[in-house]
């Protein structure tokens, strides 16, 4: 499926997240939204780039 619909509240705060299976938010209303990625990453190439322990490798 696609997730589930979360509400988050605090004191008078309360907002209603879209969370994907894994329960990472992909909607916050007024502030983001998920997007796909233009460009697909292999595992050696985000092995070696920027922040990884090893760059360059």
């Amino acid at each position: 499926g696609h997730g589930a619909r979360v509400r988050y509240a605090s004191g008078s705060f309360s907002a209603d997240l879209t969370v994907d299976a894994d329960g990472v938010v992909i909607d916050y209303p007024t502030m983001a939204r998920r997007v796909e990625a233009d460009i697909s990453v292999t595992s050696a190439q985000r092995a070696g780039g920027p922040g990884s322990p090893r760059p360059g490798a």
